[in-house]
């Protein structure tokens, strides 16, 4: 092949793709860690996504708080 480098068009082309195919492998990896978590991890995970601590979400799910940090993903 060899010859010339390719143009701006076509480099910035492959830059874009390049960074698709890594956002896509980084949304896979979310989207398989989520898989792996359990019910109940995904539960503590949602209420500390709404913005609760570990005290208040083993109040709220009846559980003492070493567990909610032992289920803490």
């Amino acid at each position: 092949m060899g010859g010339r480098p390719p143009g701006p068009a076509i480099q910035a082309a492959i830059t874009a793709d390049a960074a698709g195919l890594q956002e896509r492998r980084r949304l896979a990896a979310v989207r398989q860690a989520d898989n792996d978590l359990s019910a109940r991890e995904r539960e503590v995970m949602s209420l500390m996504v709404d913005g609760l601590m570990n005290k208040q979400i083993a109040g709220w799910l009846d559980v003492s708080e070493p567990t909610v940090k032992g289920n803490r993903f």
